[in-house]
């Protein structure tokens, strides 16, 4: 009988067992259909370790899961040298974060916010949700940039309420209202 030979036996040039009563604990694992799969991690791990895992586990399901996760650090660590299986993990997260980003911005566009939208960027959300600030400046929305840099920040004379804050009072008082007009009236009068 003429039984085909696994990868790992044909890679030690010996006689595959795995006719004998299928002993030959590599052969289910590593077919000779696919000897880049057995190469790659006997590169990583070697033929005897890989050997020594697999002789020590007893059920099937058990070796396909070790042979899997075999094969899966061994291509990370021929991609990553350095960080292995573990540099996928940072990479992973980064790419979440950008797509939670993208995916927030893609939602503030549209004006259209998902129910349960978790607060992920929270800073992105504060800054470009104005609810969230607790202050509605509709002034400082139709002054510029230029104009919002060049505002004094000064408590107005005659309020000494210590509840509110610097920002309340100048809402409160229309000094910001005021402020933008005489910016936009000596632009438009330049």
């Amino acid at each position: 009988m003429n039984f085909a030979i696994c990868a790992a036996c044909e890679f030690m040039t010996g006689p595959c067992t795995l006719g004998n009563g299928n002993a030959c604990v590599m052969a289910p694992y590593f077919p000779s259909t696919e000897p880049e799969k057995f190469d790659r991690v006997n590169k990583v791990f070697g033929v005897v370790n890989v050997y020594k895992i697999l002789s020590r586990l007893e059920e099937p399901w058990q070796r396909q899961y070790a042979v899997n996760a075999l094969c899966y650090e061994a291509e990370a660590r021929i991609h990553d040298p350095i960080h292995g299986y573990l540099g996928v993990l940072p990479k992973t997260l980064d790419n979440i974060s950008h797509l939670d980003t993208l995916d927030l911005r893609n939602n503030s566009l549209s004006g259209f916010v998902p129910p349960g939208l978790k607060k992920l960027n929270e800073r992105f959300q504060f800054e470009n949700n104005t609810d969230l600030w607790g202050l509605d400046f509709p002034s400082l929305r139709a002054c510029s940039a230029f104009d919002d840099m060049n505002i004094e920040l000064k408590q107005p004379r005659g309020e000494t309420d210590t509840d509110k804050s610097t920002l309340h009072n100048m809402s409160d008082s229309g000094y910001l209202k005021q402020h933008c007009s005489q910016v936009a009236l000596t632009s438009s009068m330049a």
